[in-house]
């Protein structure tokens, strides 16, 4: 059986914030961990720690999990972040090419449910988000340039 070239860079990172060690598995993911960890307004943040159990597009409530049968699905968001202002922002990153795809939406669409829910705002973002934060912050990546070229 062919084995399928690995796509996305993933490894693990320890944040100098939370002093955990979380792994990746994308680039854009790790990205996003190191301008959270620069970021003064951010107080905390977690990766991959809130599963999302629904069936047929709607999220279920804890006594709706319980109640049920195992034919439920579950959709795990790429990070929860705890803003110093009181606020918790669950963020999901993809690529620019998949954010219009099912898979992507029907996330989304469970996210907004599931913060609705738990008084959250849900966030989907891209890298096109994530250089300007890196910037902002004073993180240098060797892409600024190329993406501020493309922004005129």
């Amino acid at each position: 059986m062919a084995r399928r070239k690995k796509r996305y860079r993933t490894g693990s990172y320890t944040s100098t914030k939370t002093g955990k060690k979380m792994w990746y598995r994308s680039s854009y993911e790790l990205r996003l961990m190191k301008c959270l960890d620069h970021d003064n307004g951010v107080e905390d943040y977690e990766y991959e720690t809130v599963v999302i159990e629904h069936r047929q597009n709607r999220v279920l409530t804890e006594n709706e999990i319980r109640l049920t049968d195992r034919k439920n699905r579950s959709y795990t968001p790429d990070f929860i972040i705890a803003l110093c202002n009181g606020k918790k922002l669950m963020v999901e990153v993809k690529s620019m090419g998949t954010l219009l795809s099912n898979p992507t939406q029907r996330k989304k669409m469970l996210g907004e449910q599931y913060c609705k829910m738990h008084d959250m705002h849900y966030i989907l973002w891209t890298l096109e988000d994530i250089i300007p934060y890196e910037m902002r912050l004073g993180i240098d990546m060797p892409d600024h340039e190329m993406w501020l070229a493309a922004q005129e």
